[in-house]
């Protein structure tokens, strides 16, 4: 069965999207339900692609207004980036199924209106390596580490766009070793990669007070089971040895997805730290719903701005969580790696700062370090 195509101006229920690969934005009515979405032709909104089911996900009418209701597929549906099993949509929501990002569509709202609300992506998945080591081969690893003081930091500079200066640090622990970190939080709790998280820290703030190369370092969390009050703890050491201004660097999916996580980052800032929020891939709501605890910096997530010269729609969303930070005291900053064309459009946005290359892990041994922790 074949979508209907609409103008912009039809007010009828309706999804839009891009198709892959496409700066088009497609429009298709729901003009009868049950409305089925997934990858045969039956449906009416075909989705080609293998991560969709045959049969995906329905919409149907309810005393709430319309009911979305995904039909066991095998990858799942979200909405507004939290996985359902059914939902009803609201004007603007953002329904996800595989790499497609659908938005629904119910009333006259402009769109600018819209898109306030409306979050732009789900979160990849996490890097995996080394998930499937069992717990004794992460347990050697990460005492080995402990032993020998063998903590390889990484750090990423946050840059002015327009002049180059930095403006702060982001210091974490190389990707294999992190790796190991967040294999041990999904083997089972472990003292031994409390104490290298914590550890870690130290050796970074060691290596910043001799470097002085900007500001502000920003200690990244690797486990999300640490954003407790032993992070904050943990802070108030890292703070105490060192002569620089520190902050915390959190993936932002943590700070609502954890239990207290939006009271911890209050009382991290309440120490003096800096927040740094990564992955950021909300919409104003989101914005919003950090007013408890605004963070210094949010590090926008990659496919926020990839392609926002070209499509439209995603560029009036950007503009308008921009504007939302703005407002809220936040400053926003591009991720590494984006196109330059992206990276002029964003600028002319109003943001200014941008995330450089990691450079090469500087494997430390710092017995002083440990001394003093």
């Amino acid at each position: 069965m074949l979508p209907t195509l609409i103008s912009e101006d039809d007010k009828r229920p309706r999804f839009e999207y891009y198709s892959a690969n496409s700066p088009t934005l497609r429009t298709v009515s729901v003009d009868q339900t049950p409305f089925t979405i997934g990858r045969g032709e039956e449906n009416n909104l075909q989705i080609s692609s293998t991560g969709v089911s045959r049969v995906h996900a329905e919409l149907k009418r309810a005393a709430g207004g319309y009911l979305l209701r995904d039909l066991g597929s095998t990858n799942g549906t979200s909405v507004n980036g939290r996985a359902v099993s059914e939902s009803i949509l609201q004007d603007g929501d953002a329904v996800r199924i595989a790499e497609v990002e659908l938005t629904f569509v119910c009333s006259s709202l402009g769109r600018l209106q819209r898109m306030a609300t409306q979050p732009l992506a789900i979160q990849q998945p996490a890097n995996r390596e080394g998930q499937d080591r069992g717990p004794s081969t992460v347990q050697r690893s990460l005492n080995e580490a402990l032993l020998w003081l063998t903590i390889p930091i990484r750090r990423a500079v946050i840059a002015d766009l327009q002049f180059g200066a930095p403006v702060a640090s982001i210091a974490s622990i190389d990707a294999m070793l992190a790796s190991t970190l967040q294999a041990a939080q999904a083997c089972r709790p472990c003292s031994a990669s409390e104490r290298l998280q914590d550890l870690a820290w130290l050796v970074a703030v060691e290596e910043s007070d001799l470097a002085a190369e900007c500001g502000v370092t920003l200690l990244r969390l690797e486990q999300s089971s640490r954003l407790s009050a032993d992070a904050v703890i943990a802070f108030q050491q890292a703070q105490a040895a060192s002569s620089e201004r520190l902050g915390v660097h959190l993936p932002w999916e943590w700070v609502t997805g954890v239990a207290n996580g939006l009271a911890i980052c209050t009382k991290l800032k309440s120490v003096g730290a800096v927040l740094s929020l990564e992955g950021f891939s909300g919409g104003a709501q989101c914005v919003e719903e950090l007013d408890a605890c605004p963070p210094d910096y949010v590090v926008l997530a990659p496919e926020v701005v990839r392609d926002v010269t070209s499509q439209r729609r995603r560029w009036q969303r950007l503009e308008i969580t921009q504007a939302s930070c703005e407002a809220a005291g936040i400053r926003t900053v591009l991720p590494s790696g984006i196109a330059a064309a992206d990276e002029t459009t964003c600028h002319a946005l109003g943001i200014g700062l941008g995330v450089g290359s990691h450079r090469p892990a500087n494997k430390s041994s710092l017995p002083a370090v440990a001394a003093r922790s």
